[in-house]
């Protein structure tokens, strides 16, 4: 397990809450974590289109759409890259479902659609003390780090699943070349 960054290593307990700017840095990087996520997942759709699009450019695409006991070994590898590429995209979607819970909070953006007015959020928010406003972001890191965790989780899915298709697609592509070139 790594160790997080010096800048967000925890002050030593006192008792007391941790310093404003400790917990506006740990919810930073729990954001970025997110937004992290969902730019590597968008990247790893990206990628597994355009081997599916390769994989149909060759001709291989659709091979597979036949009888199964009539299938090649080739036909059988280009089955299980689509297969793959497809799971990879679909692992992808759930990388950018929003995963944020529907309680309200002085974070959430339901939470503050939902105050009724612009006035009544504003007066809910300015209400709060130094204290439960500090307490309100290290709460709402906590949350972001779950959907960090989960995004993590589906990208890891969609990463093993495309570097299967994927390699799966460029043995498809040399064993495609080495025929058409022989």
């Amino acid at each position: 397990m790594s160790t997080p960054p010096n800048h967000l290593v925890a002050p030593p307990q006192t008792g007391h809450m941790p310093s404003e700017k400790f917990a506006n840095e740990l919810h930073k990087n729990m954001w970025d974590n997110v937004v992290f996520a969902e730019q590597k997942g968008a990247f790893a759709f990206v990628a597994s289109s355009g081997l599916l699009v390769y994989l149909n450019q060759i001709g291989e695409a659709k091979s597979w759409v036949s009888r199964p006991c009539t299938w090649t070994f080739q036909v059988w590898i280009a089955f299980v890259a689509t297969l793959c590429l497809v799971l990879a995209a679909c692992f992808v979607i759930m990388v950018v479902f929003p995963r944020f819970p529907k309680a309200k909070s002085l974070f959430y953006w339901r939470g503050i659609s939902e105050s009724g007015s612009e006035s009544a959020y504003v007066e809910h928010f300015m209400a709060r003390t130094e204290r439960e406003l500090e307490e309100a972001v290290v709460a709402h890191s906590y949350q972001l780090s779950r959907v960090a965790k989960s995004k993590y989780q589906w990208l890891r899915y969609a990463i093993i699943a495309g570097s299967i298709g994927g390699l799966l697609t460029l043995l498809l592509g040399a064993i495609v070349k080495g025929k058409s070139g022989s």
